[in-house]
C-alpha cells in the first residue's frame, strides 16, 4: 500500500510513536497486542521506556495504559489523577505527539461520559495552544476529533463546514497518515445519510488494515460499514459486524463499539452474539449508555419515509438549477398540476416554505453538488 503523492503535507519528526493522531495504542503502530498484558507490561517497562526515548518517551506509558484501560471500559479515574499532573511535564521536556494523546483521550473519557461540550473545550484549548506555538502538523486531525465531538452533538453546520473544506473526499489515491480523517468523514457521511459514500471511503482503507494489522482501525472500518450497510438494507451487515466483534472480544474492548451508540444499537439488537456473554453485556450496557447521552447521533437528517423518491430527486435538480415548473414540466414531460404536486413534496421533505430556500436545505443535506 502506497502513500499518495500529497503525503509530504504532513511532516513528522524523526520518531513520532502517535502519527500526529490523538492516541497511542492507535498512533504510528497499533498497540492492541500490548493491551493484553497492559498492567505487567506498565510495571516492567515504564521506567526502561522513558530512559531509552527520552523526550519521547516522556509520559508515553502512563498515556498508553490508560487508554487500553479506557477502551475495556474499565476505571480510568485513579490513573487519570496520574496522568494528569504530568501535563505540564510533557509539555515543558516532552514531545507534542503525546501532549495530544493525552488530552485526545481526556476529551474521549469527556464525551463517554456524557459531558461533549467539555470535550470540544478540552480540544478547543490544545488547537490554540499549537496554533500558538507553530505545531500545525497536528491541526488535521485536531479539527477532525473536533468534527466527531460535533457529532455527538448533533451540530451538523460544523460537521458539513469541516466536511466541505477539510476532509480528504479522494477514494482514489489513499493517504494512510489520514487514516482518522478518513474514519472521520464516513461518519458525517452516515449522518448525512450517504450509505454508498461511507463504503466508497472506506473501500481504500481495507487492505491497509489487513496488512499492516491495524486491528482498532479495522474495528472502525468494519462497524461503519456494517451500519451503512444495514441502512442500505444489505444482509451483508452481519459479516462485518460479527468481524467487529470478533476482534474487538479478542482485546476485550469495548469503548471502540460502544461509541457508536444510536447507531449500532439496532444491529445489536439483531444479533444473538455467542461469544463471551459477560463481555457482550458490558458492550450493551455501554452502548445503551451512550445511546442515551446522544440520541442523534449519526442518525440520518432524512428518515425513510421523508427521503427524496428518484423523480423528487430529478425534480430538485432542476429547482436548484433555476427551472421554472413550466420548464419542469418540458424537460420531464409531464403535466404541470403533477409537478406542483411533487413540488410541494419537496418543500415538505426539506421542511421549508418557500422555494427560494429549497437549494440551501438541499445543500445542507447533501442532496445537491457544492457548487450548484
Amino acid at each position: 500500500m502506497r502513500l499518495s503523492a500529497d503525503a509530504p503535507e504532513v511532516t513528522l519528526p524523526p520518531f513520532s510513536v502517535t502519527s500526529t493522531l490523538p492516541s497511542i495504542m492507535n498512533g504510528g503502530k497499533d498497540f492492541s497486542d500490548w493491551s493484553k498484558r497492559d498492567d505487567l507490561l506498565y510495571k516492567t517497562l515504564r521506567i526502561p521506556v522513558e530512559a531509552v526515548l527520552g523526550r519521547d518517551g516522556v509520559g508515553l506509558a502512563d498515556c498508553s495504559i490508560v487508554e487500553s484501560k479506557f477502551e475495556k471500559r474499565e476505571d480510568i479515574a485513579p490513573r487519570m489523577l496520574t496522568l494528569l499532573p504530568r501535563m505540564s511535564e510533557i509539555r515543558r521536556t516532552g514531545t507534542p505527539d503525546i501532549e495530544f494523546a493525552a488530552t485526545g483521550l481526556l476529551a474521549r473519557s469527556q464525551l463517554a461520559g456524557g459531558q461533549a461540550y467539555e470535550a470540544r473545550r478540552t480540544v478547543e484549548t490544545l488547537r490554540a495552544s499549537f496554533c500558538e506555538r507553530g505545531l500545525t502538523r497536528f491541526l488535521p486531525n485536531v479539527d477532525a476529533l473536533l468534527c466527531r465531538v460535533d457529532l455527538h452533538v448533533d451540530n451538523l453546520d460544523a460537521a458539513d463546514a469541516w466536511y466541505r473544506e477539510k476532509a480528504p473526499r479522494d477514494p482514489m489515491h489513499l493517504n494512510v497518515m489520514k487514516r482518522y480523517q478518513y474514519l472521520t468523514q464516513a461518519m458525517v457521511e452516515l449522518a448525512a445519510g450517504k450509505a454508498d459514500a461511507v463504503l466508497l471511503t472506506l473501500s481504500p482503507l481495507r487492505g491497509y488494515c489487513q496488512v499492516c494489522a491495524r486491528h482498532i482501525d479495522g474495528i472502525h472500518l468494519e462497524l461503519l460499514s456494517a451500519i451503512a450497510l444495514y441502512r442500505r438494507g444489505d444482509s451483508a451487515w452481519r459479516g462485518h459486524l460479527e468481524q467487529a466483534l470478533a476482534e474487538a472480544e479478542r482485546y476485550r474492548f469495548v469503548r471502540i463499539v460502544s461509541i457508536y451508540g444510536v447507531a449500532v444499537l439496532p444491529l445489536l439488537e439483531e444479533t444473538v452474539w455467542a461469544g463471551d456473554a459477560k463481555w457482550y453485556k458490558r458492550l450493551m450496557s455501554s452502548v445503551r449508555m451512550q445511546a442515551a447521552y446522544y440520541p442523534a447521533f449519526l442518525q440520518p437528517r432524512l428518515k425513510p419515509d421523508e427521503a427524496l423518491t428518484a423523480t423528487e430527486q430529478q425534480i430538485l435538480h432542476l429547482i436548484c438549477a433555476g427551472k421554472s415548473n413550466a420548464d419542469i414540466g418540458k424537460i420531464m414531460d409531464i403535466k404541470l398540476p403533477t409537478v406542483k404536486t411533487h413540488v410541494n413534496h419537496i418543500l415538505d421533505k426539506l421542511g421549508v416554505s418557500r422555494r427560494s430556500e429549497v437549494r440551501m436545505a438541499a445543500k445542507r443535506l447533501w442532496l445537491i453538488p457544492d457548487d450548484m
